[in-house]
C-alpha cells in the first residue's frame, strides 16, 4: 500500500531499489546455505549497498525465474526442487522485499535454509537402489564438510579480538565493524591497566577510523568516535580537521545512534578543555548540522540532537536557548520523561518556578498514555519545585 518508488531518507533507498537489490543478495544467502565458509559470515553489514547496474539487476532476476520455471517443469518427477525454491523464496518475503529494513543480515536465512537443506537430504536418501550407497556416501561426507565449517567458524567467533580485527579488514567500509574492534582493543588494553598501551591502541584505532572514513564518507559514526580518541591522545592541531570533517559530512551523513552517543562525551570533553581549541559553540553547530541531515528525521533521532544541542547550549550558559531546543523537542515528544526533566531543571536554575511548574502540568494529559509520566511522578516534582521556590522565598 505503500509508495514503492519514494526515496526514504533514513534508510538511503526506495522500496523498490531495495527489492531488485534483494533479487542479487538472495543469491548470496544461498551460496552461504550450500557453503559456509567461515570467513564468509560477519555480524556486521552496515557496508552492503544497493546493486549497482540495471544489467546486474536484471541477470539476478532473471536466474531466479529460470530457477523458478526449471522447478515446476522438473514436479512431475520431483517435487523437491520446487519445494526447496518455493520454501527458500517465501521465507525471505517478509525481510528480503519491501519492508525497509537494511539491506542485509544473515539471520534472515535460518528458516528460509531449511527448504533447501530438507529437499538436498530427501533426495539423497531416496534415490533408487543403483545410486543409493554413492548418494548416502555424498551425503555424509557433505554433511561432515559443513559440520567442520560449523566448527571452524564457532572457534573463530569464540576468539573475540582476533575475529574483530577479521571483520574490520575484511569489511573497511563497515563502520559498526570498526567501532567493534575500537571496543574490543579498549578492553584489551584497560585489562592490562597500561596508560601507554592505552594510548597505542587508541592510536591504532584511530587508523582504522581513518580507513573507514577514506572508504566510506557517509559513515560519521566513525568521525564520531575518532573525534573522541583525538581529544584523549593527539594535539589542537591535529584534533581540529577531524572536527571539520565531522561537521562537513554531519549534514548528509548516514544516521546511527551511536553519533548521537558520541556527542554526550564530546561536550564533556570539549567542556572540559581536552578537545583543543574546539569550543561549545562548534558542537552546537554540529549538532545543528546533524538535525539538517534528513536521515535523522526520525523522532528518536531529533528528540535526543535537541536535548543534546539544549545541553551544549546550557553548558555556555545560554539558558535561553537551551529552552527554545527543549521547546521543540517537546513538540515532537510530548511525554518524553528526560525533556521534562531538563525542562524543570532549567527553570530551577534561574528561578523561575513558574514555568517549572507550568511544564510539569502540561504533562498531565499524557499520565495513563505513557510509562514514564505518571501522576506520582508529576506530583513528586511539583512538590520538589514548591519546596525550592519556599526556601528562596
Amino acid at each position: 500500500m505503500r509508495d514503492w518508488f519514494v526515496y526514504i531518507d533514513f534508510r538511503g533507498f526506495s522500496i523498490w531499489s531495495r527489492v531488485q537489490t534483494e533479487w542479487a543478495i538472495l543469491w548470496i544467502y544461498l551460496s552461504k546455505i550450500v557453503l559456509p565458509l567461515p570467513s564468509s559470515f560477519s555480524p556486521f553489514h552496515d557496508d552492503v549497498e544497493l546493486i549497482g547496474t540495471r544489467f546486474q539487476i536484471a541477470v539476478a532476476g532473471l536466474a531466479w525465474l529460470s530457477v523458478i520455471a526449471i522447478s515446476i517443469l522438473l514436479r512431475k518427477k520431483t517435487i523437491l526442487p520446487l519445494f526447496a525454491v518455493l520454501w527458500f523464496l517465501i521465507g525471505h518475503l517478509l525481510e528480503s522485499s519491501s519492508i525497509t529494513l537494511e539491506l542485509y543480515f544473515e539471520h534472515r536465512n535460518y528458516l528460509p535454509a531449511y527448504g533447501l537443506c530438507f529437499a538436498l537430504t530427501y533426495g539423497l536418501w531416496s534415490v533408487s537402489n543403483r545410486f543409493v550407497v554413492g548418494a548416502r556416501v555424498l551425503l555424509v561426507l557433505y554433511l561432515l564438510v559443513v559440520s567442520v565449517m560449523c566448527y571452524m567458524t564457532t572457534s573463530l567467533w569464540g576468539r573475540q579480538l582476533n575475529v574483530a580485527v577479521i571483520w574490520a579488514n575484511d569489511s573497511p567500509g563497515s563502520s559498526r565493524a570498526t567501532q567493534h574492534l575500537a571496543v574490543m582493543l579498549n578492553k584489551e588494553a584497560e585489562a592490562r591497566g597500561a596508560p601507554e598501551e592505552i594510548r597505542m591502541q587508541r592510536q591504532l584505532m584511530l587508523s582504522y577510523f581513518d580507513r573507514n572514513a577514506d572508504v566510506c564518507e557517509k559513515c560519521i559514526a566513525v568521525r564520531t568516535q575518532s573525534l573522541l580518541y583525538a581529544c584523549t591522545i593527539q594535539s589542537a592541531d591535529q584534533i581540529r580537521p577531524r572536527y571539520e570533517a565531522f561537521l562537513n559530512n554531519a549534514a548528509n551523513g548516514r544516521a546511527s545512534m551511536s553519533v548521537i552517543d558520541g556527542l554526550f562525551p564530546l561536550i564533556d570533553l570539549v567542556k572540559s578543555g581536552q578537545c583543543g581549541d574546539i569550543e561549545l559553540n562548534e558542537v552546537l553547530v554540529l549538532i545543528d548540522r546533524l538535525l539538517e541531515n534528513p536521515a535523522f528525521s526520525r523522532k528518536t533521532f531529533k528528540v535526543r540532537l535537541q536535548f543534546l544541542a539544549a545541553n551544549a547550549a546550557f553548558e555556555s550558559r545560554d539558558i535561553e536557548l537551551a529552552r527554545s531546543y527543549l521547546a521543540f523537542a517537546e513538540k515532537r515528544e510530548p511525554d518524553g520523561l528526560p525533556v521534562l526533566q531538563f525542562q524543570v531543571f532549567l527553570a530551577l536554575d534561574v528561578n523561575d518556578y513558574k514555568a517549572a511548574a507550568a511544564a510539569i502540568e502540561r504533562r498531565r494529559k499524557y499520565v495513563g498514555s505513557s510509562k514514564f509520566i505518571t501522576a506520582e511522578r508529576l506530583d513528586s516534582m511539583l512538590s520538589e519545585v514548591r519546596m525550592k521556590q519556599g526556601l528562596n522565598n
